[in-house]
């Protein structure tokens, strides 16, 4: 019996110094992560000050290049930022569950041609809205492109964090952060859940928003869609293009939710019936230039001929017939293709289809 209470002591004992331990180093842990190296921050500030040079100096080779230290140090500040502001940092696991959710990315991705992974962040390349860039990775500390950088070992998301945009240090080595309200919304809408950052966001950050539905497919809140649709340039082919696809290994997916979000804001809703008077809206303006791109780069797309079925029937579904009336009689081939396929199972094209002689 004493040899019992003695391992039972003993075990007891054990297990409570190594609860100390574990949360001893916890807290070194973070402690870590919020203590500045305040002379490598004044150091790399110095260096940062010839990511461009004055307009004296044509030497390129006194062009400072961005590093991992530059953007480890941004992101240490870029935290303590956030703190400041009343960011509650996530745990890692649930930080790492919600960019998933969130951005469709995840942290042990390797093989996705959008990311950069490093020692403590992520960069998520976001191209030019001005120009097809197909040099992209080579601009990913380029300050004048809007990539997100994930640091997942902070648990925060934030753009490219240059130091002499958000800190400085006194003379007596004191210092005062001042992060971009954006950066502090962003991470508080997304991993705090605050509304009150979200009213801000759809006021003074559209195009993040616009970022988040078009890039990322993030339909979750109806308030960022709606803003996002309702202002939306879809007589522009390309753009339009990027809203209703996806690249999955270097092929085109449709995304279905969005066309639905489409309908709805834009359309208020399908007509009742097929021969209905057509709905007032804009949102398929571009639809018969991406049924024609869809067509003749059938190898681009997951499932070509049925999303070309798939359009076709959305355009029906709003009362527009002429966009399927017009392919179908220059693609005869195609109609085959469809009864063969018994229409994709999709009601109102089977219908448009057999009486298409008639309209």
């Amino acid at each position: 019996m004493k040899k019992i209470i003695f391992i039972f002591l003993v075990s007891s004992i054990f297990m409570s110094c190594k609860k100390k331990e574990i949360i001893k180093a916890e807290i070194t842990k973070n402690d870590t992560i919020d203590m500045f190296n305040i002379e490598l921050i004044k150091k790399h500030l110095k260096l940062q000050e010839k990511i461009e040079l004055p307009e004296d100096d044509m030497d390129i080779y006194h062009v400072y290049k961005l590093t991992d230290i530059d953007l480890d140090l941004g992101g240490q500040v870029t935290r303590k930022g956030l703190i400041n502001n009343g960011y509650k940092i996530p745990s890692q696991d649930e930080f790492q569950k919600k960019i998933n959710a969130i951005f469709h990315i995840s942290i042990n991705e390797k093989d996705n041609e959008n990311t950069i992974p490093h020692d403590n962040f992520i960069t998520y390349l976001i191209p030019s809205t001005t120009s097809e860039d197909k040099t992209l990775r080579q601009t990913e500390y380029d300050y004048t492109y809007n990539h997100l950088f994930f640091f997942y070992n902070y648990g925060f998301i934030t753009e490219l964090p240059l130091l002499g945009d958000i800190i400085k240090i006194n003379n007596d080595n004191s210092y005062q952060i001042d992060l971009p309200h954006n950066i502090i919304a962003r991470n508080k809408y997304l991993f705090n859940d605050s509304k009150g950052d979200l009213a801000w966001l759809l006021f003074n950050d559209k195009e993040f928003l616009k970022t988040l539905l078009v890039t990322f497919n993030y339909d979750k809140e109806p308030k960022i869609t709606k803003m996002v649709l309702e202002n939306y340039d879809y007589d522009d082919v390309k753009l339009f293009h990027d809203l209703i696809f996806d690249k999955i290994k270097n092929k085109y997916r449709i995304r279905e939710n969005i066309l639905k979000d489409i309908e709805e804001i834009i359309y208020n809703g399908k007509t009742n019936e097929l021969l209905s008077p057509a709905k007032e809206g804009n949102g398929y303006d571009s639809l018969s230039e991406i049924i024609e791109k869809i067509y003749n780069n059938p190898d681009s797309y997951i499932d070509s001929n049925k999303i070309i079925a798939l359009l076709m029937e959305k355009s029906l579904d709003v009362g527009n017939l002429g966009i399927s009336q017009e392919f179908l009689r220059n693609h005869d081939e195609y109609k085959r293709e469809l009864e063969k396929n018994n229409y994709y199972n999709y009601e109102r094209l089977k219908i448009f289809c057999e009486n298409l002689s008639a309209f």
